[in-house]
């Protein structure tokens, strides 16, 4: 007897248990280069095993000589480009099974050094040689320092300076997307006299930095630590020092496409400074890198590219009787500063009877720290017609109005709390409400943006993905737009109707599709015009559940990704009737496994058309092939069919691998039946007939079922047979004398009406009441 089939079947159950779905990048070191640099790098996590690429999403970064060292760690080099933008580099790890969460590698201006420690064998630690203030790490200026507070950690680092020389030390932590780091930085003489501290800023999102002139010839001392001494392995920083400038704003904050303007830094220690710049031709928010003859800022300001006419504060507003001149039309666009505590600047506008505008602020958006509170009025009966402060989890707020007359407006602006200073800049656009449309994947897992993020496909197989959908001033159908995608994979979904605020869309690789992947734009398009909008992703790499998110990545493309085949395939059955309103049906899921792989599978829909309700999950048993998942659909479930899926997700040997089922129609229709049921009253013991009044609304053949739902405890109700014909039935309750008394108010039917062999259930005569009294007591003759 041959042994081929045995052996084959040992080698295909080992296969699967060596494919690695699911790949972890944890960490990568070092956590940044300089620009025109080769650098090595390994990235370490798990299931890393048949490294395919790095997917890199910014230009000026490529990798080469890309090797596995284990299953726990990928290596090769970061060849950084002379022009590299400076900065955040966004990251995955494609595997041949998987593709990992999304990593950063930031891009310095300046050389590296790391931080001075031994790694101790035997403790299995690393003992710092920078601890303590006696013996500081001497550094050279224009230095970027590779470091980490550990816990109880305190590191210093030495440099020598002269009289007059600016200096900036700027620490990248928190940005850096790794743990929860709150650093801390202070500056030290050689008395160890403190000439200058700072924890969190919004400048640089929690982040701390000094710039600072050097009073004196001599060694200065910078510490780092973590703000609480709460650090650990993984609060590893870049602390870049150097003679390059730190403005702390930007003026004016706005400008137009395209406009040559000429840029003024304040804030840095060496006082202000100009430059021209050329602004994109895009509208949004810009970075802008304040460069001097000592270097380049460590990192940018950043400043609002708008469309809209631009208008600049004119001193004195704090009042309204200050304005003067004619109220500029909309749309328009101010721009200003909180000068100082107390603070209040106003502005005029002119607008038409029923505009429908809105006034958005730009403030903590573009790094400034005011928190603004806007008011609108109108001149005339000078009454307010609004106000806003936080927009949702924003400071910066925006103000919808419908404008009641024509004529003149004023807009009032200060800090929430009255602060002011001149980094307090801020941006108010005011035009009239446009529609706009954008789009942005769910997030699966609470405390964890990342989970599915990414569209990975396995070969032969499908996954479907549901975005949100965001519409604003416009109530119409989209349909999905996108640019390349993998080899072999298609795109599936229909137009998505007004009224839900998501849509399946489902992905497919062919069973020969290349290994490989794409990074995707995405848009979301208006059916009947030219309305669209982007299809983006936001990444919290640093979230704390009720705190929100501290550290963050927008990226406008999405990664698309083919992979190995999965072990199993999810297959949604065909429903061969309608769903009807008030109604339930059961959907029957099928899993085709792969010879050997018999683990449990958790089963979704993964989208809902409106009015329509199903469990969050339903397991599929381990070594089972199928599961029934109960869906339901309320009274005002649209009418019309729709597309529906099922995703089936399992944890395999190594690893968890998730995939889609195809498209099936799901008809959603109206009840066969409504009705209502009379009131009824009766005593303790004494049985009842409520009577059911019927209305067909669709005929159906033969008999139907009908039972009492909801019934007290402890009285019954048999189930009758009713037909298309009946106007009304009549249905005996046996009321116990032990039964609770009171009013009954939820009781209704439940009628299952069989079609195609297949049971239609759904309920009807909803809002009756049933009253149960005790028994009267008879009167007695009281005369003698």
């Amino acid at each position: 007897m041959s042994r081929l089939p045995s052996l084959f079947l040992l080698w295909l159950l080992s296969y699967s248990c060596l494919q690695a779905f699911d790949p972890i990048a944890q960490t990568v070191l070092p956590r940044g280069g300089q620009a025109g640099e080769k650098v090595a790098f390994t990235i370490r996590g798990n299931r890393l095993q048949d490294v395919q690429e790095i997917i890199l999403y910014r230009p000026g970064l490529a990798v080469s000589e890309l090797r596995n060292e284990n299953a726990q760690a990928v290596a090769g080099y970061f060849e950084i480009a002379a022009d590299a933008p400076l900065g955040e580099h966004p990251f995955r790890v494609r595997t041949k099974e998987g593709v990992s969460y999304l990593r950063t590698f930031w891009v310095m201006p300046l050389p590296s050094t790391e931080e001075a420690s031994t790694y101790h064998k035997k403790q299995k630690r690393h003992q710092e040689e920078n601890d303590t203030f006696e013996s500081p790490q001497r550094i050279e200026l224009n230095t970027v320092i590779h470091g980490t507070a550990r816990q109880e950690d305190a590191d210093y680092y030495i440099f020598s300076g002269q009289k007059g020389q600016r200096i900036t030390a700027e620490l990248f932590g928190m940005r850096l997307g790794h743990v929860m780091f709150d650093p801390y930085l202070a500056l030290l003489d050689s008395q160890r006299f403190e000439l200058g501290t700072c924890d969190d800023t919004i400048l640089t999102k929690r982040d701390p930095y000094l710039s600072f002139v050097l009073p004196a010839d001599g060694d200065y001392i910078l510490l780092v630590r973590e703000s609480s001494y709460r650090g650990n392995d993984n609060s590893r920083y870049l602390l870049q020092v150097s003679e390059s400038p730190r403005p702390t704003s930007v003026h004016p904050p706005a400008g137009n496409p395209g406009q040559e303007l000429t840029l003024t830094f304040k804030g840095d220690a060496a006082g202000e400074s100009k430059q021209q710049a050329t602004l994109p031709a895009n509208a949004g928010i810009h970075p802008v890198f304040a460069v001097s003859k000592t270097g380049q800022a460590p990192s940018p300001n950043s400043l609002l590219v708008t469309k809209h006419p631009l208008a600049s504060e004119q001193e004195p507003n704090n009042l309204p009787r200050d304005l003067r001149g004619q109220a500029p039309t909309l749309p328009v666009a101010f721009h200003g500063v909180v000068e100082q505590p107390g603070d209040v600047d106003w502005f005029l506008f002119s607008a038409k009877k029923n505009q429908q505008i809105r006034i958005q602020v730009y403030a903590r958006k573009i790094r400034s720290p005011l928190d603004p509170l806007i008011q609108a009025r109108a001149v005339k009966e000078n009454k307010a017609l609004g106000n806003a402060d936080d927009d949702g989890n924003y400071p910066d707020g925006k103000l919808d109005l419908k404008i009641p007359a024509d004529g003149d407006y004023r807009l009032m602006i200060r800090d929430h709390l009255n602060r002011g200073g001149p980094d307090f800049t801020y941006v108010i656009e005011i035009a009239e409400r446009a529609p706009v449309l954008s789009a942005e994947l769910p997030y699966a897992e609470n405390n964890n943006s990342q989970k599915h993020r990414a569209i990975v496909i396995p070969r032969g197989n499908q996954i479907a993905i549901t975005p949100n959908v965001a519409r604003q001033n416009t109530n119409c159908e989209v349909t999905l737009q996108h640019s390349e995608l993998p080899n072999g994979v298609t795109v599936t979904s229909k137009p998505a109707p007004r009224a839900p605020t998501n849509f399946p869309i489902l992905f497919s690789a062919s069973k020969d599709a290349p290994l490989g992947s794409t990074l995707t734009t995405f848009t979301i398009k208006d059916t009947k015009s030219e309305l669209s909008g982007p299809f983006h992703e936001n990444i919290h790499h640093v979230e704390i559940n009720n705190a929100g998110s501290f550290c963050s990545t927008r990226n406008e493309r999405l990664t698309v990704a083919v992979i190995e085949e999965a072990p199993f395939h999810i297959h949604l059955i065909q429903p061969k009737v309608a769903l009807v309103q008030n109604g339930t049906m059961n959907l029957r899921i099928e899993a085709r496994r792969k010879e050997g792989f018999e683990k449990a599978i958790k089963v979704k829909l993964p989208w809902l058309p409106p009015g329509v309700g199903a469990p969050p999950e339903v397991t599929i048993p381990e070594g089972k092939d199928e599961v029934t998942i109960p869906i339901n659909a309320n009274s005002g479930a649209p009418l019309r069919e729709w597309s529906l899926l099922a995703t089936g997700e399992a944890k395999t040997a190594n690893g968890e691998i998730r995939v889609s089922s195809s498209f099936v129609s799901l008809t959603i229709a109206e009840p066969f039946l409504k009705g209502s049921i009379d009131l009824a009253t009766t005593e303790q013991g004494q049985d009842v007939t409520l009577v059911c009044n019927l209305e067909n609304l669709q005929p159906f053949d033969g008999e139907a079922q009908l039972s009492l739902v909801s019934l007290p405890h402890k009285v019954t109700a048999p189930t009758v047979t009713i037909s298309a014909t009946n106007e009304s039935v009549e249905i005996p309750l046996t009321i116990p004398k032990d039964v609770r008394p009171g009013k009954n108010k939820n009781i209704f039917a439940q009628v299952l009406i069989m079609q195609n062999k297949t049971p239609i259930p759904h309920q009807i005569a909803h809002g009756t009441t049933l009253v149960i009294t005790p028994p009267l007591k008879k009167e007695t003759d009281s005369a003698e």
